[in-house]
């Protein structure tokens, strides 16, 4: 793992996934749990 990077479970990532499909927008979910997220599409 590189150093300063976090480890996010199986059960938080899949938990952001499936907000994410649900409508919550890439920066809603950033702000909210204050992640770093990248659109992959």
């Amino acid at each position: 793992m590189a150093k300063g990077q976090k480890y996010y479970t199986e059960e938080f990532r899949k938990t952001i996934v499936e907000l994410y499909n649900s409508g919550k927008s890439l920066a809603e979910l950033s702000s909210e749990y204050g992640i770093w997220l990248l659109d992959t599409s």
